[in-house]
């Protein structure tokens, strides 16, 4: 490290310092060191012109990707356990107790052409405010415009 002398006010500064402590003013810069080579901004316009097309690529892949996706994209076992509950939910007493297991694709198969079937189990209280747990089965089939259907539910004990 090595003391320098502020341009400013002559105190002694180190030469590893952005400003002088005593003045505050800049220190250790030499006159045209802010200034790039044209080089360095030739490099610097390129590399904003790559990342601008590459930009333009991703906004037109993910703008583009909706287009073909067909209805296999628009429904999921995830979709169809998310529904089953809110028709279950629908039979409940009390709906806002209901407590659904984690792990949707262990009670979910999908039977093909949008239709699936769930065999789960749901918490709730009953009409006593007890609570009580009940195996139900729910069969529901993909319609159109993110539109399900439910085929049948059915449950046990």
């Amino acid at each position: 490290m090595a003391l320098i002398e502020c341009s400013e006010c002559g105190h002694q500064v180190s030469d590893k310092a952005n400003t002088c402590p005593q003045c505050g003013a800049p220190v250790g810069a030499e006159e045209g060191s802010e200034v790039q080579s044209e080089q360095a901004q030739g490099k610097n316009k390129v590399t904003g012109i790559i990342a601008l097309l590459v930009l333009i690529g991703v906004v037109y892949v993910c703008s583009s990707s909706g287009d073909g996706g067909g209805a296999e994209a628009e429904h999921s076992e995830l979709a169809a356990w998310v529904m089953c509950q809110q028709f279950v939910e629908d039979k409940l007493k009390s709906p806002k107790s209901a407590d659904f297991p984690w792990g949707y694709s262990d009670y979910t198969t999908h039977l093909g052409n949008g239709k699936y079937r769930i065999n789960a189990y749901v918490g709730a209280q009953n009409t006593f405010g007890a609570d009580a747990r009940t195996q139900f089965q729910c069969v529901v089939q993909y319609a159109d415009d993110e539109k399900w259907r439910l085929e049948s539910l059915t449950f046990g004990e």
